[in-house]
């Protein structure tokens, strides 16, 4: 009988967002890098309800303070505005125990995605592919047995997955289906593709088996 491997407890690496401002654990202040007194600009993904966090030299930027003033502790940044008069129009306010999505390769440092995304899924095939608008910006994902997300990737959908029907790695059975979701600029789904390649490899430790590149 194998042992019972012992693990040392891990600090959550936790946000919350709620109807006042974002707020984090230390162990996610100090993965950012940022310290108190640091202006922190916000960005929003609306179609896939995703808020974006970097660090600005400018002031127009939100402050970052402590969460726990007394105990010098955690971070917050207050932005009250935003949130009464935008974001709890939309989502459901407030959201606790967020994992955040450490971003490698853009100019913004953490994603908080606040809900689940809304997959429109489809059989990989042309008939398939035909259900998708044109001109659709977003991100996709091909999936195999089990759904088993095999490669992620982002830009205008149907030109996307058209390429991958004519590349004989990704032929039935190996991909069986295709889910995607709209974005609205190209930015954003390239920001997107990247968050998803993250939660990825964060949940499994490995890249997808088609991933060939990371975003």
């Amino acid at each position: 009988m194998s042992p019972i491997i012992i693990k040392p407890k891990t600090v959550a690496q936790v946000c919350s967002v709620s109807r006042t401002a974002i707020g984090m654990v230390t162990a996610v202040v100090d993965q950012t890098g940022w310290a108190i007194g640091d202006r922190i600009q916000i960005g929003f993904i609306e179609s896939v309800r995703c808020i974006l966090l970097k660090r600005i030299e400018s002031d127009d930027g939100f402050r970052l303070s402590y969460s726990n003033a007394r105990k010098q502790t955690g971070g917050r940044v207050e932005c009250r505005s935003f949130m009464t008069n935008y974001l709890q129009t939309i989502v459901e306010l407030p959201k606790k125990n967020i994992v955040p999505v450490f971003l490698k390769n853009t100019d913004w440092t953490m994603a908080l995605m606040l809900e689940e995304i809304e997959w429109e899924k489809t059989d990989f095939s042309k008939t398939g592919v035909n259900t998708v608008s044109r001109d659709l910006l977003g991100v996709y994902e091909l999936l195999g047995k089990g759904d088993a997300v095999l490669r992620i990737g982002e830009g205008k959908i149907k030109d996307r997955i058209n390429a991958h029907l004519a590349d004989k790695r990704f032929a039935p059975p190996t991909v069986k289906s295709f889910r995607y979701v709209g974005v609205n600029s190209t930015d954003d789904t390239k920001i997107l593709e990247q968050i998803r390649i993250e939660e990825f490899e964060r949940e499994t430790g490995i890249l997808p088996r088609f991933q060939e590149i990371r975003a």
